[in-house]
């Protein structure tokens, strides 16, 4: 029997089945002395959420240590205000005492002809063993009288046996991250097992998945980071260490807030804040110098600028005091030739090199223009197909020998009797679907293998049946013949000669039978081979 945890409290516990039997209400009357009744409306297993035991007599899984819940309402047929207690108790269906007790609970007066509403509670026993089944009794007692009067309805199913909790949608999207956990567990047991699909163990987990990021995300504190523009803006260094430090914590809890810094973000963030503690530490009357390259199309372009001297750095832009000579030299890379030098906007110069006189801030802007470049080579394609297990072939739509990049194929797995497709592998990516349409790399030639999965079908055997008669001499009957089949006794002919054999083994089998036939003291014997039909039958002569 498999021992699993609870998934409410983790602990490790058995599984018992609580199930209503069938024919048997559950809206069960419960009377007292008194004349009072209640009805029983609903039993439950409690958690996240409910699970009900439906009126149809359907059954449910409870775990030890789990508490079954029984919703009911209770009148008051006597002509006097009356209170009542109610408990609930289990036991195994197996029988034995009601060991296991609920705590009483206790109504208010309840005037004649009134109804009221009460539920009542027990917890399985954690001594219980798996397959135990439960039986559900309610008891009520009124304070008028000291007598009791209880009414068992019991819920009722045969032999549980092992059983692997798969969980369902519902109580995924219900559950914790160590719930989640023990869910894994179960769902490649019950895979392994043969109990689930390969396409249904990773729905499931797909779903597991999906409840386990959404679990992370709100376990994360939200954090308010700074902008581009809040920290280009900040007005003063105070403000400036103000929302560094919400970077650092950000960063110092990297992933547990949203949104996160990780390595990468932390030092772009540093760039700007320490451009931007630059700036507030800058002189008065300092002039600003960015160089920027660009294409002939004003995209950005590709090259090398030199400047001297090289000034104060902030972020992009380098300070000089007013009046400094800068010499500003561009050095395009290869596929790139320069055209000219903008000052502000002018075409200044078609030389490389150029001297900037700074008399206030100043873009440069290095124009260049791309080189004719030889057209890319032609991607070709070539594909690789295998069947790893067995059990099928590979249809490519188009089929040719290569393929050019970006190009469309079909992928069609054609399974052989008695097996069923599983997966593909194309190229290290997984797909479930048996025809598939891929495309192909487009920007690199190369060999793209493609492996299709199958798995044999488990058909049942089926069984035959025989019926033999032995004939003596004359063709006469012998009864008390023994047969045997691959040397099993399968039993003795009748008054007729005749024995039939229910299951003489599995349709294709090929089967000896003999005959023994015993008469003072002598024993004669015969025996047959013969392959299994689904229904057979065989005489044998001695």
């Amino acid at each position: 029997m498999v021992k699993q945890k609870n998934p409410t409290t983790g602990q490790t516990a058995g599984i018992v089945a609580l199930v209503a039997a069938g024919g048997v209400g559950l809206w069960a009357l419960l009377k007292d002395k008194d004349g009072g009744q209640a009805d029983v409306g609903l039993i439950r297993k409690v958690g996240t959420p409910d699970i009900y035991i439906e009126e149809t007599g359907s059954n449910t899984v409870a775990h030890i240590n789990e508490t079954i819940k029984v919703d009911f309402g209770w009148r008051n047929d006597s002509d006097i205000d009356t209170s009542a207690s109610f408990q609930c108790q289990l036991r195994r269906h197996s029988g034995g005492s009601w060991g296991s007790k609920g705590s009483w609970v206790k109504s208010g007066p309840v005037e004649p002809g009134k109804t009221i509403l009460a539920s009542v509670t027990n917890q399985i026993p954690s001594n219980w063993d798996d397959g135990d089944n439960i039986d559900v009794k309610v008891r009520v007692k009124t304070t008028e009288e000291a007598d009791f009067y209880e009414k068992a309805e019991v819920f009722e199913v045969g032999e549980v046996g092992s059983v692997i909790f798969i969980p369902t949608a519902v109580e995924i999207s219900n559950a914790d991250l160590d719930t989640l956990d023990i869910y894994t567990i179960n769902i490649q047991a019950a895979y392994d097992a043969g109990n689930i699909t390969l396409q249904e163990k990773m729905e499931l987990q797909s779903l597991i998945n999906q409840r386990r990021g959404a679990l992370k995300l709100l376990l994360k504190e939200v954090i308010e980071l700074p902008s581009v523009t809040d920290i280009e803006n900040a007005p003063s260094i105070a403000e400036l260490d103000r929302l560094w430090a919400l970077v650092e914590y950000a960063y110092d809890n990297y992933p547990n807030t949203i949104p996160d810094v990780n390595d990468l973000e932390y030092a772009i963030f540093e760039q700007y804040f320490s451009a931007r503690r630059a700036e507030l530490n800058l002189p008065p009357e300092m002039f600003g110098l960015e160089i920027q390259v660009l294409a002939v199309n004003g995209v950005l372009g590709t090259g090398k600028v030199t400047v001297s001297p090289p000034g104060e750095m902030v972020l992009y832009t380098i300070y000089y005091a007013p009046g400094t000579p800068v010499t500003v030299v561009l050095t395009p890379v290869t596929g790139y030739t320069f055209k000219h030098w903008i000052k502000n906007g002018v075409i200044i110069s078609t030389s490389r090199s150029f001297v900037v006189t700074m008399n206030g801030d100043t873009i440069m802007q290095a124009v260049l223009e791309k080189t004719t470049e030889p057209p890319p080579a032609a991607v070709t394609i070539t594909l690789t197909t295998s069947v790893p297990t067995g059990g099928g072939a590979i249809y490519i739509s188009p089929g040719k020998s290569s393929y050019a990049g970006g190009e469309l194929i079909w992928c069609t797995a054609l399974k052989n009797a008695g097996y069923s497709f599983a997966y593909w592998d194309i190229g290290g990516v997984q797909f479930y679907d048996s025809q598939v349409q891929i495309e192909l790399p487009s920007y690199v030639s190369t060999n793209v293998a493609i492996k299709a999965y199958f798995y044999k079908t488990i058909v049942a055997p089926v069984t035959a049946s025989l019926v033999v008669t032995v004939l003596g001499i004359y063709n006469i009957p012998l009864a008390s013949s023994y047969i045997y089949i691959n040397d099993q006794y399968k039993g003795a002919t009748n008054a007729s000669g005749q024995l039939t054999i229910a299951n003489a083994g599995n349709v294709g089998a090929v089967v000896t039978v003999q005959a023994l036939w015993n008469s003072g003291g002598n024993t004669w014997g015969a025996e047959k081979t013969l392959t299994l039909q689904s229904s057979n039958s065989l005489t044998i002569n001695l």
